[in-house]
């Protein structure tokens, strides 16, 4: 529930002339020598006043400053130094203020002041308590001056003085009155309360600079306070802002906003179910569709220059807003429409908020002057206003709008930079050459790169002497076409602003490639092989070599076709060149191979298990056929007997697989067989012997001394038989012949670090294994 508060000073205003003229009502004109007060003879008034603050009715008088002289009795406001005439108003009972304005056919300035009682005995009429502004041109707005009336007092004189050469004498005196409305922010004159700030901007001009350099970056904060307390009570409600044509408009996102307190909702006037309305009719408020944009502006009569006249009745669109909405009581319908709720909350609050914008880039000089207003005015509005709450005493129906700073764009703008777009190979070498329109040698040019993370090799730029060359060699690091974008800026001395961004792009060719799938031949019986590339990457518009290029790949057989149709020669090489529309070439090679060849390198190997075991692991290397696909690996026993793993045979499609859990008791004689298209062919042999350390350590007592080991070692042989020989294997089943002196040292410091194998034999026939370890 809305609480009353304190009453609020009452509030002066000002509106102009041109506006005013509507519902209006001609005096007869005054007599163009009536330099005196007592001279009057035309009285106007008296006035009208709307006790709603709907609308306002105008009261227009003619004058001239024929045969006018200065008022020596007067020092106000210079009626004794420039030519002075005299008008009488009469206010009506309702009247609270007394608004006034004057427009001039010449080119002179008015400059004129109010005054209650009688001619003999003059009493100045002040703007407000507040301002003291006694003269029209003591505010902002120099052709409109609004004064409080006086308790009782009815007739006012008005004496209007004229500055400069008076080329015209003629003008035209509107009046009108009041009733007491009330503003919840704003003072007389339309001097704004908001303090603006620019937080942060993107160029190096200080913070308080009120000039920006087109395309440039900037934070603006804004803080008032809002004091709805005159009323009974309105509450804060909405901020209408109204940017000058220098903004771009298409980088604002009206929700990337910080606001304390926080609530505020943006409502856009393209969404009309949820657009901001007007909900009272508005004495000093007007939309027009601004004629180069087509979007609905707001304007306060009273503070503005407005291409439109009020008052805006109830009902009538807004422009989109920030809008503090809480749910309305009885008589809202609070659905989306800010018109449908209440306010902030509270009579009196302090708004912060700051919005990000940016200046727009302008092609040419003529468009920056004839858009340079950076202007940041808003209007604000109570939920009186634009909501549903209806006030008991009076709503903010005059709140003053508030005009930012004057801010403007820098049209001291340095010359565009004129360059070309490239197209390059992967691994190329851009060429775009940079020139400034204007050709002055002293302009400096700034390139600044985009990342691309697919692509290396590119830098950012610094040329002298106004033109350059960006040369940087590229490397697409993908398998798809890439950009890279360079942003130029040039820099000319004195000037305070970089040139409009230029931008030139950089289409980056993926690596062309050229690649053959294995070509094996099974057997001699093969008449002829077809060797077809397999051509990836580049532009993707394969040809060969010659100029101009045609369709058609260039081999070293001096052939040109996409494939050809060679003798399967095993151990010839053929290569093939390829290039794209771009010229960008690769080559690629194919050298014929035989399957026996190939997998007579493929081998098994072990570690031996002991003797108590009864499955070993065998493994397959020592292969080097890594790109061929398709090839199936089978384990036989040496009589050529498919080895079987529970009923399902030992098979592997990959050569560095393993056959785990082969049982090797009854069969140790092993055969690896590689098939590979319609080849088969067996690669190598392997008998499984195991060691039996356990058994022959408690057999035979020998001890390997030192044991690890960095070269040689003693067998210590306590057995009652002789050793008759020694052999040491590795893990993979090489054998390395051993020599023993009569003491039985052996040295084994030629061999690499690693686990070795040492059988010993007896002279009866007996073997005992045991474990060598070699270190360093």
């Amino acid at each position: 529930m809305k609480d009353f508060s304190k009453k609020l000073n009452s509030l002066t205003f000002y509106l102009t002339f041109f506006i005013l003229a509507v519902n209006s009502n001609k005096i007869a004109a005054q007599i163009c020598n009536v330099d005196s007060c007592i001279d009057i003879t035309q009285t106007i008034g008296p006035t009208i006043t709307d006790s709603n603050c709907g609308s306002f009715q105008t009261f227009n008088a003619s004058g001239c400053m024929t045969d006018a002289t200065p008022e020596p009795v007067l020092t106000q406001c210079g009626a004794n130094q420039y030519p002075t005439v005299w008008f009488k108003v009469l206010v009506d009972n309702a009247a609270v203020q007394l608004g006034t304005a004057i427009s001039v056919a010449g080119s002179w300035n008015p400059v004129w002041a109010i005054y209650a009682g009688s001619c003999d005995s003059l009493t100045l009429v002040y703007g407000s308590i507040n301002s003291q502004l006694p003269c029209s041109n003591s505010n902002q707005n120099n052709n409109v001056h609004t004064v409080g009336v006086l308790q009782n007092i009815d007739t006012y004189y008005i004496a209007v003085s004229a500055i400069g050469i008076i080329n015209n004498p003629n003008f035209t005196l509107s009046v009108w009155t009041t009733a007491n409305c009330v503003s919840c922010i704003g003072e007389d004159g339309c001097n704004p309360l908001a303090i603006w700030t620019v937080q942060s901007r993107s160029s190096d001009r200080e913070l308080n600079d009120p000039q920006f350099c087109p395309g440039e970056e900037a934070t603006i904060c804004i803080n008032f306070q809002y004091d709805a307390t005159q009323t009974g009570v309105d509450w804060f409600h909405g901020l209408i802002p109204d940017f000058g044509p220098g903004w771009d408009m298409t980088a604002f996102n009206p929700e990337e906003v910080t606001i304390n307190p926080v609530g505020a909702v943006w409502h856009d006037e393209k969404n009309p179910s949820c657009a901001p309305r007007i909900t009272e009719q508005m004495p000093y408020l007007c939309t027009y569709n601004d004629p180069v944009t087509g979007v609905l502006k707001l304007c306060h009569t009273g503070c503005q220059a407005c291409p439109c006249s009020g008052p805006l009745l109830a009902d009538s669109p807004l422009p989109g807003g920030w809008f503090w909405s809480k749910p309305g009581g009885s008589g809202c319908t609070n659905d989306c429409s800010p018109t449908s709720k209440y306010g902030i909350g509270i009579a009196v609050v302090n708004i912060y908020f700051c919005v990000q914008l940016k200046v727009k880039e302008f092609t040419d000089s003529n468009n920056c002057y004839n858009q340079r207003s950076l202007h940041f005015n808003f209007q604000t509005t109570s939920d009186g206003v634009t909501g549903c709450w209806n006030d008991p005493i009076a709503e903010c129906k005059l709140d003053f709008a508030q005009i930012g700073p004057n801010w403007q764009v820098d049209c001291s703008i340095s010359p565009a930079i004129i360059g070309n777009n490239d197209e390059i190979c992967d691994q190329g070498i851009t060429q775009i050459e940079l020139t400034n329109a204007d050709g002055d040698t002293g302009v400096v040019i700034e390139v600044q790169v985009l990342p691309n993370s697919n692509v290396s090799g590119e830098n950012d730029h610094y040329f002298e002497g106004g033109e350059g060359m960006i040369a940087d060699t590229l490397i697409n690091n993908s398998d798809t076409i890439q950009t890279i974008m360079y942003v130029a800026h040039s820099k000319k001395p004195g000037f305070a602003c970089s040139s409009r961004s230029d931008t030139f792009t950089v289409i980056i060719h993926p690596q062309l490639k050229v690649v053959f799938d294995p070509v094996v031949l099974c057997s001699d019986t093969v008449e002829s092989v077809i060797l077809n590339p397999i051509v990836t990457g580049g532009t993707g518009v394969y040809t060969g070599t010659t100029i101009p290029f045609t369709s058609g790949y260039t081999w070293s057989t001096g052939e040109i076709t996409d494939g050809i149709e060679v003798l399967p020669i095993p151990g010839t090489t053929y290569s093939v060149t390829v290039c794209d529309d771009k010229g960008c070439c690769s080559t690629g090679e194919t050298t014929l191979s035989k399957i026996n060849d190939i997998i007579e390198e493929a081998k098994l190997s072990y570690t031996p298990p002991a003797c108590d075991k009864n499955s070993v692991d065998l493994n397959i290397e020592g292969i080097t056929i890594d790109s061929l696909k398709g090839i199936i690996f089978r384990l036989l026993d040496c009589e050529g007997n498919v080895i079987l793993h529970d009923s399902i045979p030992y098979v592997i499609e990959s050569n560095v697989g393993s056959f785990k859990d082969v049982k090797y008791l009854e069969k140790n004689c092993f055969i690896l067989e590689t098939s590979f298209m319609d080849c088969i062919t067996w690669s190598d042999t392997l008998v499984i012997e195991c060691i039996n350390s356990v058994y022959n350590h408690k057999i035979f007592p020998v001890s390997i001394l030192p044991n690890p080991t960095a070269g040689i070692f003693t067998i210590q042989n306590k057995s009652k038989n002789e050793i008759s020989s020694v052999n040491l294997t590795n893990i993979l089943g090489v054998s390395f012949p051993l020599q023993r002196n009569d003491v039985n040292q052996i040295d084994i410091s030629l061999l690499p670090e690693g686990v070795y194998f040492l059988t010993i034999e007896y002279t009866d026939s007996s073997q005992s294994g045991h474990r060598v370890i070699k270190i360093r």
